[in-house]
């Protein structure tokens, strides 16, 4: 019988974030990447990729810019590069429900 809600471990949300150091535009994108998990909520699991310490991760994802965000949904992968901080546009552009309303609106 599967779960309505979808707490299975199966629906977990892996967001991996691809930053370029410890630029502002990194740390920005990272205060931002936690913002996001905090309204998703326990589901939500986040990695993060410096590309200049492992630059082949990056390569083998196609990652071509930085700060890029990935959700690797196998129905509808989506990846959104540069700014972060309209939490509930990205939430949306992803296709995430939020658990919580997130801090910019």
């Amino acid at each position: 019988m599967s779960n309505p809600e979808g707490d299975s471990p199966a629906s977990e949300i892996l967001l991996r974030l691809y930053i370029a150091g410890s630029s502002a535009t990194s740390r920005r994108a990272e205060s931002s990447l936690l913002d996001l998990q905090r309204a998703v909520g326990p589901k939500c699991r986040v990695e993060i990729v410096d590309v200049l310490a492992s630059p082949e991760l990056a390569e083998r994802a196609g990652v071509l810019a930085t700060p890029t965000l990935s959700y690797d949904n196998p129905d509808r992968p989506r990846r959104v590069i540069g700014d972060l901080s309209d939490a509930k546009r990205v939430l949306e552009f992803l296709g995430i429900e939020a658990k919580e309303k997130p801090h910019d609106l």
